[in-house]
């Protein structure tokens, strides 16, 4: 991946890549790390995978911060924002790769609910 908009590491642009701690995400984030973003890390539940991308990108030389937030939650979603910024002090760059993956089959031992279909619906198609 070439980004095209690649910063000097003096810019210390920051990246906010939601999903972040595992699989997809966390390959998003390390090569934005690669690249010379630095890197807010967000997670749902995979707080031990979140930080050992933290440490991953902090090898790199870059900075990385985990925030943990729900993202089927309007909420947090704002809280999540304010805590980046404020760590940061700017954000260029949004990548929305979070989701949730439970309950996904039909013939699942637990069936999907109203409000787990209203979470999945948040997180994979309306959150950040």
């Amino acid at each position: 991946m070439n980004l095209s908009s690649n910063p000097s590491p003096q810019q210390n642009k920051a990246v906010l890549v939601t999903g972040a701690a595992k699989r997809l995400g966390r390959e998003i984030a390390l090569e934005f790390a690669r690249q010379g973003w630095d890197i807010a890390i967000h997670y749902g539940r995979s707080e031990s995978d979140a930080t050992a991308t933290v440490a991953e990108i902090q090898k790199l030389g870059r900075k990385a911060v985990a925030f943990k937030a729900d993202l089927a939650s309007e909420a947090e979603i704002h809280s999540l924002f304010a805590a980046v910024v404020a760590e940061f002090q700017s954000l260029e760059c949004l990548v929305n790769s979070a989701s949730i993956f439970e309950y996904d089959r039909a013939n699942s031992d637990t069936p999907l609910s109203g409000k787990s279909l209203q979470d999945h619906m948040q997180v994979n198609l309306a959150a950040p």
